[in-house]
């Protein structure tokens, strides 16, 4: 017969193990580097050529997001 404690750390980990199952999921699902950097080129030429400002980084951030879906 488990106890209260028991039943809780039964719980704790079964919720442990669904947060590093989502986190794995979202490690799998992310874009690699040369993805990353190749879309943030894209964004940044046609940011350019529209005359709009901004700064590498904006460009980097975008294209994650965007791979990211």
């Amino acid at each position: 017969m488990k106890t209260e404690n028991e039943n809780t750390v039964s719980s704790s980990k079964g919720k442990l193990t669904a947060r590093k199952s989502l986190k794995r999921n979202k490690q799998e699902n992310a874009p690699d580097e040369v993805s990353i950097r190749l879309k943030a080129n894209e964004l940044y030429n046609l940011r350019t050529e529209a005359g709009i400002n901004g700064t590498p980084d904006d460009d980097w951030y975008q294209a994650e997001k965007y791979l990211r879906g």
